[in-house]
């Protein structure tokens, strides 16, 4: 007789860090925010009120567990440097590290 498995060791759930090129439809950036980003290799584009980010060859992105109410994702880009994107109900932001 089977014993059954309980839902979360039924859930697959493939969380592998997987390449990321740009992020579209972002809300502009301040000036600093902006000039970090370009430290980094990364080109932000301004487009009417958003903005899209492109990143360097290579940044990686993964999903952030668990995903109660936002959707959050880790970024790493090739030289190490990390920031978190968030997505809250629609609310689209970027969150820095606090040292950076």
């Amino acid at each position: 007789m089977q014993q059954e498995q309980s839902p979360a060791k039924r859930l697959s759930y493939n969380n592998h860090p997987r390449l990321l090129t740009k992020l579209e439809n972002m809300p502009l950036l301040d000036g600093p925010d902006v000039v970090r980003l370009a430290m980094h290799g990364c080109i932000i584009t301004e487009k009417g009120q958003t903005c899209i980010i492109e990143f360097p060859l290579g940044t990686t992105w993964q999903q952030k567990l668990p995903r109660i109410h936002t959707d959050q994702i880790q970024i790493k880009l090739p030289d190490g440097y990390e920031l978190r994107y968030i997505n809250d109900h629609g609310k689209k932001f970027l969150q820095f590290p606090i040292n950076s």
